[in-house]
């Protein structure tokens, strides 16, 4: 992450060891901020990256917890 430009990094998780640490975090995010289906629009997004990927192979977006 260039540290010029941005102040502030992302929420991440190693998968599968930090699954259960990841879930935790989006039902805490629910609890906060409400059920998706009642916020509209504003559905939480998470982008997947595979830890070998390459120039963009693999990388998944993800709006609902399976």
């Amino acid at each position: 992450m260039c540290v010029q430009l941005f102040d502030f990094a992302p929420v991440s998780w190693s998968l599968p060891a930090e699954k259960e640490r990841m879930f935790k975090w989006v039902d805490d995010e629910a609890a906060t901020h409400g059920p998706i289906h009642v916020r509209g629009t504003d559905v939480p997004t998470y982008i997947c990256k595979p830890a070998m990927g390459l120039q963009g192979a693999g990388i998944k977006i993800v709006q609902v917890r399976v």
